[in-house]
């Protein structure tokens, strides 16, 4: 069986996250940079949108704001550079990265792996419908990150190393979005 491998650049950084979806009390995982890929704030949720069991999302007043919310995104650009973790992944747990990616699409990257590894590495790139999403909140001036995503990637990236952080920062576009202080819930 051809092993699997995915390239996380967001989230998926930070090892406790990683672990609730792997089922692995210590994932293991390496730190990598890719060329070829390039990061941004190009993924959106309508926050408008009511999806039965999804996530939304709520001011200190706790009312539902009127607001796109943007995820991190990679696309191919041959000129860019982005550094993240690749992991191995059993077969069998890739629907469950799957479904917690919902707003992406599973993407082999191999040809990019300069890695040592054998097998196929992936990573989750935006559904046309995220991006479509990302571009009319983008139109009306409505698109936000939430503070503690932002908080929270920025915090596994740190966990590794300033040098980590300060890279993730040099190669990730953020559209000068404004970061709002948002409380997540889930809708029944």
């Amino acid at each position: 069986m051809t092993k699997q491998y995915i390239f996380g650049y967001g989230s998926l950084v930070d090892r406790g996250d990683l672990a609730l979806y792997l089922g692995e009390e210590k994932p293991q995982y390496e730190f990598v940079k890719f060329k070829g890929l390039k990061r941004d704030w190009s993924v959106a949720m309508d926050n408008r949108a009511d999806v039965p069991n999804y996530k939304y999302y709520v001011n200190a007043a706790q009312e539902r704001v009127d607001k796109y919310i943007a995820f991190l995104n990679v696309s191919f650009d041959p000129n860019a550079e982005i550094n993240g973790v690749i992991f191995p992944v059993d077969e069998a747990k890739l629907p469950e990265l799957d479904a917690r990616e919902r707003n992406y699409r599973r993407v082999e990257i191999s040809h990019l792996s300069q890695s040592v590894h054998q097998g196929r590495v992936w990573t989750y790139m935006a559904k046309e419908s995220s991006r479509q999403r990302f571009m009319e909140g983008l139109a009306q001036d409505k698109v936000v990150i939430q503070k503690a995503y932002i908080d929270f990637v920025l915090a596994a990236f740190r966990a590794v190393g300033y040098h980590f952080l300060f890279d993730f920062i040099k190669s990730t576009d953020f559209h000068h979005l404004p970061v709002l202080d948002l409380k997540r819930r889930t809708s029944e």
